[in-house]
């Protein structure tokens, strides 16, 4: 986790980070494919909204909700993992690479019931239902990207924005307003939260998608690496819509390759030639602005801090 959140979330998530670890299957193949996903954290971003939503309810069930999210986002990366032929997760190899996808599949499913298991065991049938729809969701999203890997369907602005929320958006407002009815049902507050879990969730994906084209990002993430899988993201579908002649000759001919460094630069030059960039950087910035102006309300009648501080971090982020 970040050092710029607070002690207080630090130690709530220090508590989550045990959860996660305990009642797990003593059977050695699933105790050490779930091991090997746990062994390093990731950010908890997620976890650390629904946290940050529930913190004034005083119920002793909130680090369990806590862990839920983080289940739910796990089993959603594990199967992820499979379906893009993914290397590396979190800086190790993952695990189809050193088990087999079947593994990752089942493994991820056995994720994803402990985290229905946990759900139940909290009695409350309005978050039961909230995290339902949202990992149904989750599912739509995962499946209408493939519609990405497709060329010969052209891909709009608006297809590849509904996708973002399902895929990324969804989680982060289900651990928002989850969050908000561990304190009480007042339906502007319960709105308030959606509103900024859905901005920020989608503002972080577009912030993704804008790292995989920045050769200058210090992130440790592969760059061009949806380019060369064949997925159209956001920037690059601004990109193809002002293109024509040589240029998107140029994008056609490389897209779903593997590219050199000159390669990679050739195409970012011909992106950022269209204005994509600033395109895509306009839409981000809109969208945390809808975040912000949910917190601006919220924070009437809660410590909005760490949500400034999460807003601040999406927008600058380059991890």
């Amino acid at each position: 986790m970040d050092t710029f959140f607070s002690a207080k979330s630090y130690n709530e998530l220090s508590k989550v980070s045990s959860l996660l670890k305990k009642d797990v299957s003593t059977e050695p193949i699933i105790k050490s494919l779930y091991e090997y996903i746990f062994e390093r954290d990731g950010k908890k971003l997620r976890p650390l909204v629904n946290l940050i939503f529930s913190r004034g309810s005083g119920s002793n069930k909130r680090i369990n909700l806590a862990t839920i999210i983080e289940l739910l986002h796990v089993a959603t990366l594990v199967h992820d993992d499979v379906v893009d032929k993914a290397k590396i997760r979190r800086g190790k190899k993952a695990v189809n690479t050193v088990w087999t996808n079947s593994h990752s599949v089942l493994i991820g499913d056995y994720i994803y019931s402990k985290a229905f298991i946990k759900m139940v065991e909290l009695q409350r049938l309005d978050i039961l239902e909230e995290l339902s729809n949202a990992t149904n969701d989750i599912a739509k999203g995962e499946l209408l990207q493939l519609t990405l890997f497709n060329k010969e369907k052209p891909i709009t602005k608006n297809k590849c924005l509904e996708i973002a929320y399902f895929k990324t958006g969804r989680l982060f407002e289900a651990a928002s307003v989850t969050g908000a009815m561990m304190q009480a049902h007042n339906y502007q507050q319960l709105n308030l939260a959606r509103s900024f879990g859905k901005n920020i969730g989608i503002a972080f994906q577009i912030k993704d998608d804008l790292l995989d084209f920045d050769l200058s990002s210090a992130s440790g993430k592969e760059k061009f690496k949806d380019f060369s899988e064949g997925k159209y993201t956001l920037p690059l579908i601004l990109a193809l819509s002002g293109l024509s002649g040589a240029s998107k000759k140029l994008i056609d001919g490389k897209f779903g390759q593997k590219l050199t460094k000159s390669q990679k630069e050739d195409i970012y030059s011909v992106m950022y030639s269209t204005n994509a960039i600033k395109k895509c950087e306009n839409i981000l910035a809109q969208y945390i602005e809808l975040a912000q102006q949910a917190v601006k309300q919220l924070q009437k009648n809660m410590d909005c801090n760490d949500l400034n501080e999460l807003i601040g971090y999406s927008s600058i982020r380059s991890l």
